[in-house]
């Protein structure tokens, strides 16, 4: 299977105007055990109304969304898009965020990816689910 390298995984990434603006980064890739972790640099602009410093639950969703779909990628060797996605915010976020997405199966069609997301000190704060398709080979 072609693998997607750690560089073509970024290079991909900074293709999208609007994951150069979240400032996320592709950290670690590993295909043989189906795991890519994620950055988040903490941004002001991506600050809850609460005004307490804690990250809006929108780029936390964003993060596990593109952490899922660049490990489905990076199995895959291709192109892979989100169906659908499920997110569960466990504690209020501070801080650089780090996503650690497994692809748990990845299929010719579909790839099904878990995503655990810690902030700043370490603890889990938010965890999410993907189903992403897998483009058609070009």
């Amino acid at each position: 299977m072609p693998f997607m390298t750690l560089d073509e995984l970024r290079a991909h990434l900074a293709r999208s105007p609007f994951i150069r603006r979240l400032g996320l980064e592709v950290a670690a890739a590993d295909p043989d055990r189906s795991t890519l972790t994620m950055h988040l640099p903490w941004r002001a602009d991506g600050e809850a109304a609460d005004g307490q410093g804690t990250w809006h639950g929108g780029p936390i969703a964003a993060l596990i969304d593109t952490a899922g779909a660049f490990a489905a990628t990076m199995v895959a060797g291709r192109d892979c898009g989100t169906v659908s996605m499920l997110v569960d915010y466990v504690r209020a976020a501070r801080g650089d965020l780090v996503a650690r997405a497994v692809v748990r199966k990845a299929g010719r069609t579909l790839s099904n990816v878990d995503v655990e997301v810690c902030d700043a000190s370490g603890k889990v704060c938010a965890l999410g689910r993907g189903t992403f398709f897998v483009s058609a080979a070009g």
